[in-house]
């Protein structure tokens, strides 16, 4: 009797899930939620210092969910607070490399965002937190003088949410000078090149790669659907 009550129950709560009408998206969101607070608790853990860059802000969900998770584990006042860059052309995005890219998932001009949008929906979880706005397609905006302009010397956390091949390319040019053993590399459509690993996100970090053999990534999980978190790791060239 208990095994069939049992076997009733599990089976109703089966059926609930997979017929509640949001369930997808909660899982994203819950999923992308609990990694980032995983990824934060981490930093303060392994005591990795450095600032969150993200790339591809869009209205600012991602940011926002970035700036939250960090209060948890580090003060804003402390002289070690990480600083938070956003980047993004807020017209939407570039050009598509038709050999590069799925030109089924995405458009030039998709996720375009007003600017002063991102600011007001980050405003409240950006109090007295340190933030810097670049924006800018990536092949004009990420130059070297941003390295001095701001003293970025140092990524502890990295959200890539370009989509694009070129995109992808151009931002992990950039980071290559500042990201060291230890550092967060969050990219959130890995998965979205549909298993062709030379495509998209995916295929820009497997070329970069092999371009800067010191470094290598460590798997750290899954996000959500298409998301994929790694920890860097940099080898010493003399090695």
């Amino acid at each position: 009797m208990t095994k069939s009550i049992n076997y009733f129950l599990q089976n109703l709560w089966k059926r609930s899930l997979l017929t509640f009408p949001k369930l997808p998206q909660l899982q994203v969101y819950t999923s992308k939620t609990l990694a980032f607070i995983r990824a934060w608790n981490y930093l303060s853990a392994a005591k990795i210092d450095g600032d969150y860059l993200e790339f591809g802000v869009y209205e600012g969900a991602s940011f926002d969910l970035s700036l939250r998770a960090a209060a948890k584990f580090f003060k804003n006042t402390s002289p070690s607070a990480p600083r938070f860059f956003a980047f993004d052309s807020f017209k939407g995005l570039p050009d598509l490399d038709p050999q590069k890219d799925k030109k089924e998932l995405f458009f030039k001009g998709e996720y375009s965002a007003d600017q002063q949008k991102f600011m007001k929906n980050i405003r409240r979880a950006a109090k007295e937190w340190n933030i810097h706005i670049i924006p800018g397609f990536y092949e004009s905006s990420l130059t070297s003088d941003i390295y001095q302009k701001f003293d970025l010397t140092s990524a502890a956390f990295v959200t890539i949410d370009c989509d694009l091949y070129t995109s992808t390319k151009e931002v992990l040019k950039f980071l290559a000078p500042i990201i060291k053993s230890g550092t967060l590399l969050f990219f959130d459509d890995w998965y979205s090149s549909g298993g062709d690993m030379t495509l998209g996100e995916a295929g820009a970090c497997h070329e970069w790669l092999k371009q800067n053999p010191t470094l290598s990534l460590l798997d750290f999980g899954r996000v959500g659907v298409m998301g994929k978190l790694f920890i860097v790791n940099r080898a010493s060239s003399e090695s």
